[in-house]
């Protein structure tokens, strides 16, 4: 059945203007959810189904809030829980055919051909270590352990500023034990080759240690 066999019976039974005629049944027509459109209609249902899980637990978050039967630091926890599971709903892990994969593999191991570093990923500035790890590659997750004070941090932070600086890569960082401020200074001493821990004592050479800070 489609829009000239319906409209084709309808006028051999005397019907068709009864029901509005040829323009109503296109409407019609127009009106009703096609499965050329199927997967616009899945995101339309997966967007609508966040919104709701994140108003429902929201308002559990207020309730929460306004009872006030615990501790706020609990509250907090609770409510970043909440807010985490509406995130974690919305990551699928679906099966993805080998023949995908294969074409971007082979995409990478072009460009790899084409790049002229010896290294592969992205460079550390320490030639040992990028032996070892082949640069940092994507998706890989890389622990960097040791004893306290055994410099892991300052190993880090050359890390970071050689990516950024010298191979213009973009770097986050997140850090538990050191202020944004801290880190920011730690980086100017090394750039300016400047002993931190003497510069924070205001030894002698304060006057000299901050000329470099500016004019490194």
């Amino acid at each position: 059945v489609d829009l000239v066999t319906l409209t084709e019976e309808l006028n051999r039974i005397n019907l068709l203007e009864e029901i509005g005629g040829v323009t109503y049944l296109t409407n019609l027509i127009n009106s009703v959810p096609t499965a050329a459109n199927i997967e616009y209609y899945i995101k339309i249902i997966e967007e609508k189904s966040i919104l709701r899980n994140l108003i429902n637990n929201a308002t559990k978050i207020i309730s929460m809030g306004y009872e006030e039967k615990e501790d706020a630091k609990v509250l907090l926890d609770k409510a970043e829980h909440l807010v985490f599971g509406v995130s974690q709903r919305n990551i699928r892990q679906s099966f993805v055919p080998i023949k995908e994969l294969i074409t971007d593999s082979y995409e990478k191991i072009e460009d790899l051909y084409h790049r002229e570093e010896f290294i592969t990923g992205v460079s550390s500035g320490f030639d040992e270590f990028d032996e070892i790890t082949t640069g940092f590659q994507p998706s890989e997750f890389i622990v960097i352990a040791g004893r306290p004070a055994m410099g892991k941090t300052a190993f880090c932070m050359s890390i970071a500023q050689y990516a950024s600086i010298s191979k213009n890569t973009p770097v986050a960082i997140f850090s538990l034990e050191m202020s944004k401020s801290q880190l920011v200074q730690r980086m100017l001493c090394s750039e300016a080759r400047i002993d931190a821990h003497n510069y924070y004592l205001k030894t002698q050479n304060f006057f000299l240690y901050c000329v470099k800070l500016f004019y490194f």
